[in-house]
């Protein structure tokens, strides 16, 4: 499959039934090469009371990353609620 990019991705979906959201299904897309997580989506099976609007097969939640890094510089302020072990 593809991501909403067009970059060649693998997915995985989960299927939940919501008696506010309905039937929706959350899909994971990943790069196969490198497992970096590509998007995160919610697509709608099924509309229900608090998203009446929503077509079936549109897309309700999309969050894309282009890049991802890692470091060992702790941020500059605390996140909410963080604590260390």
């Amino acid at each position: 499959m593809r991501d909403p990019l067009g970059r060649p991705a693998l997915g995985v979906a989960m299927t939940e039934h919501t008696s506010a959201y309905g039937t929706l299904d959350w899909q994971l897309l990943i790069r196969p090469s490198s497992d970096f997580v590509m998007a995160t989506r919610t697509v709608v099976v099924r509309p229900g009371p608090m998203n009446p609007q929503a077509t079936r097969g549109g897309t309700q939640y999309l969050q894309l990353w282009r890049t991802a890094g890692r470091t060992d510089t702790p941020p500059k302020h605390r996140l909410p609620g963080a604590t260390r072990h």
